[in-house]
C-alpha cells in the first residue's frame, strides 16, 4: 500500500489518518478522530463507495435485526467491548468484526430457543448448563 504511514501531512487538528488499507475487497481508510469539546476519540473507518461496496445495506440489515431482536443490542455491545479489551476487534489483524459478532449473535438467538428434535426441550435461552447449586441435588452424597 503506498500510503502506509500518512503521516502528519495528511492530518488535521480534529482528525487524523492512521493507515490505509487498498489491498481489500473494499479499501478502506483507518483514521483517529478528536473532539476538542469533549476530549473524545474515536476510531474511524471510512470506504469508498463501488460496486463491491455493501455497507449500506448491511447497515440497514443490522438495523432491522435489532429492532426484530431486543437482546442483540446490549449483548453485541458488551462482546464488542469485550473484543476491544483483548485487542481482537480489527479484522485487518486477524480480529473479528462487528458485523460478524452481530451475525453470530443473530444465529444464536434465532436458535437458542428452538425446541430440540425428540420434544425434551434442552437448552434454552435462559442460561443454564453448570455451575453449583442449592440444596436438591438427587445425587448428593450423605
Amino acid at each position: 500500500a503506498e500510503w502506509e504511514d500518512a503521516g502528519p501531512a495528511r492530518d488535521t487538528d480534529w482528525i487524523a489518518v492512521k493507515k490505509v488499507i487498498d489491498r481489500t475487497h473494499t479499501p478502506i481508510i483507518k483514521a483517529e478522530g478528536y473532539d476538542a469539546y469533549s476530549d473524545l476519540v474515536m476510531q474511524i473507518d471510512i470506504s469508498m463507495h463501488g460496486a463491491a461496496h455493501t455497507g449500506l445495506a448491511s447497515t440497514a440489515f443490522v438495523t432491522e435485526l435489532v429492532k426484530s431482536l431486543r437482546p442483540l443490542k446490549p449483548l453485541a455491545l458488551v462482546l464488542k467491548e469485550l473484543v476491544k479489551q483483548h485487542g481482537l476487534n480489527d479484522p485487518y489483524r486477524g480480529g473479528i468484526s462487528s458485523y460478524a459478532l452481530v451475525l453470530m449473535l443473530t444465529y444464536f438467538l434465532f436458535h437458542c430457543n428452538r425446541p430440540q428434535p425428540g420434544g425434551s426441550g434442552g437448552g434454552g435461552g435462559s442460561g443454564g448448563g453448570g455451575g453449583g447449586g442449592g440444596g436438591n441435588s438427587t445425587n448428593a452424597s450423605p
